[in-house]
């Protein structure tokens, strides 16, 4: 549990998960949750809809661990098997 960070609280909404650093809408995060890659929320009423912290905490340490990588001469991580990106062109008068 060392990397996941510590719940404060039993509950959150979606505007706290957004501000605990999970970038996705609504329709995206019911889309997860349809998936099976996204903890189910709790129906609090007929308007509230929360998540466990519990829930949380046991899907961010079911999560597989990024290894960093190393920053390429440009000062970019590496791309892999990605194809490369594009140059953009400048047009001189």
């Amino acid at each position: 549990m060392k990397n996941s960070p510590r719940l404060e609280r039993l509950f959150y909404g979606y505007e706290d998960l957004k501000q605990m650093g999970y970038p996705w809408s609504r329709v995206h995060l019911n889309s997860l949750v349809k998936a099976g890659r996204f903890p189910a929320p709790v129906s609090l009423s007929a308007n509230r809809i929360v998540w466990r912290a519990a829930d949380l905490e046991q899907h961010a340490r079911s999560l597989p661990q990024r290894k960093p990588t190393a920053p390429t001469s440009n000062g970019h991580a590496p791309n892999g098997d990605k194809t490369q990106r594009r140059q953009r062109v400048r047009f001189v008068d």
